[in-house]
């Protein structure tokens, strides 16, 4: 085809109409690619929520299997806002191998998460992660878990357990606002020692001491050889000191065969797990602890999830009724208003023993709790939201 006896406006004309097409074409290729993306979006699970120092915004991961000889997991990082409506903006995204996904919203902007190549951080408004390498972690740190200080200003890593023979060690990152996060020295890497493995309790209320226990540890075994001792770091305190000693409110009366505990924010409580009992004790004075639950079992990940609120008002818990499916509750800390959360409603809860970083968490201000659960009859799990007395439940991804 020639185009030589084309007058120019109709030159024109064609050129238009070739480009309006074009057009066309790119704008239906696009919302199909955007269907696409939020079909894929509705199909992955989510996982690991965290909300903003501010309580305004989340963020969270979707995930999603693929393959069927070697599965390869295929992840979104995005965030959004806390109330209904708005965008789901994408912060980074990446395939992994493993379905271990902690996210967490750190001081600063920023995003610390592993997705299975070792911990990394990113900014709130996405670009390239960088990975957190320290000579305690032989290279990138690869944690079991962390969980971060009252101000977000400070990450415990527990660090190991790739190998069943290793033991646990705990690593200390600074995450001072606008700054990227800076490795601590600290006597706490299990692996320097070789005897012994440590394990993350809590941070103090003032954010100043962490409490871990410490065991004897078998090499060969791969096993804790004798009882627990629990310990306390101040830091820039020096060497590491036994929890009796370390001041913080009610630390004696911690048993040593715990399973987890946590000081309430205001100092007052410190909860504790134990022969899959959650218990509480007053720290102002020496009080017979109150048991507040007995129904921590199997499907709870052996008692160890509890989150105190900000008001220090309740404690949520993932409980285990009749060794049956895990149950969302809050409970006051003098034993009183126990409320299971999604009790009557169409939703089984997703607890940290089926989704490794489900924990429930508290919105800064108390007022909500945020948490994974899926629908009765389907499969893809999803972040939620409720209120503490279990009124005003709101999806969110």
């Amino acid at each position: 085809m020639r185009f030589e006896g084309l007058r120019p406006v109709a030159s024109r004309a064609a050129a238009c109409a070739i480009a309006l097409v074009a057009a066309v074409v790119m704008v239906s290729a696009a919302a199909a690619s955007q269907r696409s993306a939020r079909s894929a979006l509705r199909d992955a699970d989510a996982a690991s929520p965290s909300w903003s120092p501010d309580g305004r915004q989340i963020t969270f991961a979707y995930i999603r299997a693929a393959g069927c000889c070697h599965v390869t997991y295929r992840y979104r990082i995005v965030r959004r806002s806390s109330t209904p409506g708005g965008a789901v903006h994408t912060i980074h995204a990446g395939k992994t191998d493993g379905p271990v996904f902690p996210v967490a919203w750190a001081a600063g902007g920023q995003i610390l998460f592993d997705a299975g190549d070792g911990l990394e951080h990113v900014g709130v408004h996405g670009g390239k992660p960088k990975a957190i390498r320290s000579p305690s972690c032989r290279g990138l740190c690869r944690p079991d878990g962390f969980i971060l200080s009252p101000d977000r200003e400070l990450a415990a890593l527990n660090l190991g357990g790739g190998d069943p023979h290793e033991p646990l060690g705990i690593g200390l990152l600074s995450l001072t606002p606008g700054r990227g996060p800076v490795v601590l020295s600290t006597p706490l890497t299990a692996q320097e020692d070789g005897g012994i493995t440590d394990g993350i309790l809590d941070f103090s209320p003032d954010g100043s001491q962490l409490a871990f226990s410490r065991s004897p540890w078998d090499v060969f075994a791969g096993d804790v050889t004798g009882p627990q001792t629990l310990m306390a770091y101040r830091f820039g305190g020096g060497q590491p000191a036994p929890l009796t000693q370390s001041g913080i409110p009610g630390a004696s009366l911690v048993p040593n065969d715990v399973w987890a505990a946590q000081w309430s924010p205001d100092g007052r409580w410190v909860a504790y797990v134990r022969n899959q009992s959650l218990e509480v004790v007053p720290t102002t004075g020496e009080t017979a602890p109150r048991v507040l639950a007995t129904d921590f079992g199997p499907c709870a990940h052996g008692g160890d999830t509890l989150a105190w609120s900000p008001t220090s008002t309740l404690i949520a818990y993932d409980g285990c009724p009749d060794q049956g499916a895990a149950r969302l509750t809050t409970v006051r800390p003098d034993g009183t208003h126990a409320t299971d959360l999604l009790n009557g409603r169409p939703l089984t809860y997703v607890s940290d023993a089926e989704v490794a970083e489900a924990s429930p968490q508290w919105s800064p201000d108390g007022s909500r709790l945020l948490f994974l659960a899926r629908a009765i009859g389907h499969r893809a799990v999803h972040v939620w939201t409720i209120r503490p007395n279990g009124r005003d439940l709101t999806r969110l991804g």
